[in-house]
């Protein structure tokens, strides 16, 4: 699994260059998170407005850097792409809790998320909230998954696909933060977890 931020497009390093037939997941970071829960591109010149040199506008076709991962989806088939919403920026606003604490803004997280993969062409969502820090955000977060799960199947359902849509997660390796976390009843909802494995590092 690789993270490819969307602040990496002031550099010279591009999705083009990912070395897509060694990669089964990669993870476009970050989506982010409104107050109210609607999950929005957090760069929309980078995101879809973007032109890479040799790259033919056509208004059907999203440019930027989903175009581009788009482009190399179509190259190479195995390869998953998935929006990872929040990280450390995003987080940081704080809005992931109140968000979250409703049903109708873990209702409004779970459809807009949905909305923005698949006009996109993503194969699943990535949740990156950094952190819960309550036992009450902890159970929060497991009924964001719950729901999260439903609007990807429904989706499919209603669009008479048999495909799964992929639902992970961000965690963290420090005890500090995942000590919180109902795994177990997370686990029922996630497909597969991502491991900080920079914490170790301290």
């Amino acid at each position: 699994a690789v993270y490819f931020t969307n602040c990496e497009h002031g550099g010279n390093y591009t999705p083009a260059e990912i070395p897509a037939q060694d990669v089964t997941h990669l993870l476009y970071a970050f989506g982010d998170i409104s107050s109210t829960g609607e999950v929005i591109s957090s760069d929309s010149q980078a995101d879809i407005h973007r032109q890479y040199g040799g790259t033919q506008r056509r208004s059907s076709q999203a440019q930027g850097n989903i175009g581009q991962i788009y482009n190399i989806k179509q190259q190479n088939r195995n390869m998953k792409a998935l929006l990872s919403i929040g990280g450390a920026s995003y987080s940081a606003s704080g809005n992931f809790a109140p968000a979250t604490s409703t049903v109708d803004g873990r209702q409004r997280f779970a459809r807009s998320a949905v909305k923005l993969i698949t006009n996109w062409g993503f194969d699943g969502i990535d949740i990156d909230w950094e952190y819960p820090e309550t036992e009450s955000e902890a159970a929060d977060f497991v009924s964001l998954l719950q729901e999260t799960r439903y609007e990807l199947n429904k989706y499919a359902k209603d669009n008479n696909q048999t495909y799964h849509y992929l639902l992970t997660v961000a965690a963290s390796a420090g005890p500090s933060h995942y000590r919180l976390l109902n795994l177990g009843a997370m686990d029922r909802y996630v497909d597969s977890w991502h491991l900080m494995a920079y914490d170790y590092a301290g």
